[in-house]
């Protein structure tokens, strides 16, 4: 039996130990939000937060979260990072196909969550074990820095409180609600 706080609420499982994590998440735990993209710990689908630092739970036992905290990305859909991060995703029009979102945003969560002010170099670093396959590198690091920017200005919240809660599934739902995103008019698309 390991046991472990699961996105804050605790846990048994009765599994193998050696078991990856992320089956022990999608298939035991029955949250999928955390995706499966390579299964060696390289494209960073998988993400989740151990203890508040990102890792590939892919490659992860099971046995090495006992005692220990696992956040995915349900798990962060309250907290204020997650929500400013969210926000500025559709601000710059950030998730296209959406597969590598989850991954991405607990990464970069865990980002400013260590670096309030994180320079390019600082994103690049961070988020180099992140595959886009849609290629939004640009926008993902405008994003982060528009989020770093929010939760740095406290006034500007105009807007904050429909991303609040809400979750990776709701992406396409709130991108309907923003208007022609940022990044998008930056890059000259529509």
């Amino acid at each position: 039996m390991i046991t472990f706080m699961f996105n804050g609420e605790r846990q048994q499982l009765d599994v193998a130990a050696d078991m990856p994590l992320l089956w022990a998440i999608r298939d035991h735990l029955k949250v999928n939000g955390t995706k499966f993209g390579c299964g060696k710990g390289l494209c960073g689908a998988c993400t989740v937060h151990l203890d508040g630092a990102p890792t590939r739970s892919c490659v992860l036992p099971v046995a090495a979260v006992a005692g220990r905290a696992v956040t995915t990305i349900e798990g962060a859909e309250h907290d204020p990072v997650m929500t400013a991060l969210r926000r500025a995703w559709i601000e710059y029009g950030v998730p296209q196909c959406g597969y590598c979102q989850s991954g991405q945003l607990m990464s970069a969560a865990a980002l400013l969550n260590g670096n309030s002010r994180p320079s390019d170099e600082d994103i690049d670093s961070a988020m180099s074990g992140n595959i886009c396959r849609c290629g939004t590198y640009s926008r993902i690091r405008k994003a982060i820095h528009r989020a770093a920017a929010t939760l740095a200005s406290p006034g500007d919240t105009a807007g904050i409180e429909q991303y609040a809660g809400a979750g990776f599934g709701n992406f396409v739902e709130l991108k309907a609600v923003a208007v022609a995103p940022a990044g998008a008019r930056e890059e000259g698309q529509s």
